[in-house]
């Protein structure tokens, strides 16, 4: 399926800010408003993040292009949707210290706007993840329509954000299919190497079933992360992808970066701690794709069919 070279209108967002990192303290769900008179009309985007092979730069991708994102003036949630709790690790934040995470949204015993935290990164908000998810999976599985749940719960957070980012769990379970339903874009980072291949048809073919059986309506992009130039596997990955999945392969490929490895220990995203870095500049490439390119022709698409 191809994509659409121009755009019969543009994604609008809120205006810009100044970007820089903020000083102060973590935020409490409270101090977020929705938006401001005269912008409730334009559309919330919801990208999901997911693969069923760990290790494939799933949330590197969503941490950095969310932060990127949130540096341009776009209101960005970010949800770790994953019981490893990666994401949360990424922003600075203690698992073992969290009051409140995405798993009290999904079990329903608090508001999604209750679990949210802000970060030190200006415009970006975070509904953390511990272990406690882990237990979801069993739960929801005796809730009737489990798989719209989260769906459900980011119901208000669409009209206080321009974007809401899913970080999914590294394998085919609810929560991924959460994510696949709540979605209007998925992004499937795939490691530039021979096996990271050959688990992706069954996601794909999984990500089918879910539209069908939920009567969902999503698209979806391959981005292909941990690029190395030096050999010639990853070359031939990428060939071979692009000739299997045609359109669907981004044209952007994040490299593999020592320093956006380093990032999460630091609880700085990588476009932040290294921000001249080569990753950093193609997340960021990434993002524009997303506001100005194709990528954002794909998803006003997707928005205006679900409106309709």
């Amino acid at each position: 399926m191809g994509v659409s070279e121009s755009l019969e209108q543009p994604i609008i967002f809120l205006p810009n800010h100044d970007t820089r990192m903020m000083l102060g303290s973590t935020r409490s769900a409270y101090e977020f408003h929705t938006k401001p008179s005269g912008y409730e009309q334009f559309p919330t985007m919801i990208l999901s993040f997911a693969n069923n092979k760990g290790g494939t730069g799933k949330t590197t991708t969503a941490v950095n292009l969310a932060t990127a994102l949130a540096q341009l003036g776009r209101k960005v949630l970010l949800v770790d949707l994953d019981p490893q709790g990666s994401t949360t690790v990424s922003l600075g934040f203690q698992k073992s210290k969290l009051l409140y995470t995405v798993y009290d949204a999904l079990a329903q015993s608090r508001k999604i706007e209750e679990v949210m935290l802000g970060t030190k990164v200006e415009n970006l908000t975070l509904v953390p993840s511990n272990l406690d998810l882990a237990g979801a999976e069993v739960e929801l599985s005796s809730i009737p329509g489990r798989e719209f749940v989260l769906r459900e719960a980011l119901a208000v957070a669409r009209h206080r954000f321009d974007a809401i980012l899913i970080d999914c769990p590294p394998n085919i379970g609810i929560l991924t299919v959460n994510a696949i339903v709540a979605c209007d874009l998925m992004i499937v980072p795939v490691q530039s190497e021979f096996l990271s291949m050959d688990g992706l048809p069954t996601l794909l073919k999984f990500m089918r079933i879910v539209k069908s059986r939920a009567k969902t309506d999503f698209d979806y992009r391959i981005l292909l992360t941990l690029f190395d130039k030096r050999t010639g596997l990853s070359k031939k990955v990428v060939q071979q992808l692009r000739t299997s999945f045609g359109d669907h392969i981004l044209k952007i490929v994040i490299p593999r970066s020592i320093r956006m490895a380093e990032a999460p220990s630091k609880g700085i995203p990588g476009i932040i701690y290294s921000p001249r870095n080569s990753a950093s500049e193609e997340y960021r490439r990434l993002t524009k794709e997303l506001l100005e390119g194709s990528l954002a022709d794909t998803v006003l698409t997707k928005l205006g069919s679900t409106a309709d």
